[in-house]
């Protein structure tokens, strides 16, 4: 398997830590003096192109050599993004239950039956539901696992050398086409359709950047993509211009030799970065939790001081993230795949061994 690309894991943090600023908000009482903030739903974005790229990286070069890849790589998929998925949505169904059984007030419209089986059964981004509900960020979880499903397909293209003129066109298509039909903030309406473009946007850049050496002013480049995208959050740029933004972070990122680099190749970093998918996840429920004992008597104390209080949920979704990281995903995603993937069979395992 393909190395792992330090620098784009630990990215994966700093996306993930500015969708859970950004939700936090929607709970806190604080108000709300930078419009980065508010776009931070953006960052979404970076994960939907690092998908396609990622995912490129590691199973194109061999993607059909391999006994039941396809098998194997929805297994693979499903491991990584189901078992948090249930655990969450079963967390909020517990503090829902034990709501009632104590006599708390929750959000019937965002905790109904039927909005939690479309959560199940991963399909609330196909505009199933009206509303955000039970764990909302999971819609791209659902958008995700539905990219997973046609990239067996896609990976069969053969760009090689017209991956560069086919970026370039679904380039300018997504800012021709993407204000126009409201791509870029759709979300539980239609999220897959915002998905598509840019997961095979950044299919499509792993193909073009593969037969580059190396990124001159690889640095330079950097440190002025990530400028535009905070002046861009800053300003309230449209949203349809951050995923070009995010390409561009993506494809140089992993030539970063210098200073910057060596950071964002730091141990403490990447491990932010390998967590962030629980991060993501399992936020909204600490959040729920946290800034529900706030608005009791008990705790009001703490509510006249919001930033401190939203500094402490933040950092405990980042210490619960830790450990359902370590305790939930990463066994779980053990377990399935030692099941329900494919073994190779003693001829392919054969013919491997004679070839050395």
């Amino acid at each position: 398997m393909p190395p792992q690309i330090a620098p784009l894991t630990s990215l994966r943090f700093f996306a993930a830590i500015l969708v859970v600023v950004h939700h936090a908000m929607d709970y806190s009482s604080a108000p709300i003096h930078l419009e980065m903030i508010r776009k931070g739903g953006v960052a979404v974005d970076f994960f939907f192109i690092l998908s396609g790229y990622i995912l490129t990286h590691v199973y194109a070069p061999r993607a059909y050599q391999r006994e039941g890849f396809v098998r194997n790589f929805i297994v693979a998929r499903f491991a990584k993004i189901y078992p948090i998925h249930i655990f969450t949505l079963l967390l909020l169904l517990f503090f829902v239950i034990a709501s009632k059984i104590v006599g708390i007030s929750v959000n019937e419209d965002r905790f109904t039956a039927s909005a939690f089986f479309a959560h199940v059964a991963l399909l609330t981004a196909w505009g199933v539901t009206d509303q955000m509900t039970w764990n909302f960020p999971a819609w791209s979880i659902s958008a995700e696992f539905t990219a997973y499903l046609l990239f067996p397909a896609l990976v069969l293209i053969p760009f090689k050398g017209s991956a560069r003129k086919a970026l370039c066109l679904l380039a300018l298509c997504w800012l021709a086409f993407g204000s126009w039909f409201h791509l870029a903030t759709r979300t539980i309406d239609f999220g897959v359709a915002r998905i598509i473009p840019e997961f095979l946007g950044g299919m499509l850049l792993y193909r073009a950047m593969s037969t580059t050496k190396s990124t001159p002013y690889a640095e330079a480049q950097f440190l002025v993509a990530s400028v535009l995208i905070i002046l861009g959050l800053i300003f309230g740029v449209s949203e349809v211009w951050f995923p070009l933004a995010f390409g561009w972070i993506i494809a140089v990122a992993p030539s970063l030799q210098g200073p910057l680099g060596r950071i964002l190749s730091h141990r403490t970093l990447v491990n932010l970065g390998e967590e962030s998918y629980s991060l993501y996840m399992i936020h909204i429920f600490i959040f729920t939790i946290i800034y529900g004992a706030l608005r009791t008597k008990h705790l009001a104390v703490l509510a006249s001081a919001p930033h401190v209080c939203d500094l402490l949920a933040i950092a405990a979704a980042i210490f619960a993230a830790r450990l359902s990281h370590r305790m939930i995903e990463i066994p779980a995603q053990t377990w399935i795949r030692q099941r329900l993937s494919t073994k190779p069979s003693a001829s392919r395992l054969a013919a491997q061994k004679a070839l050395g």
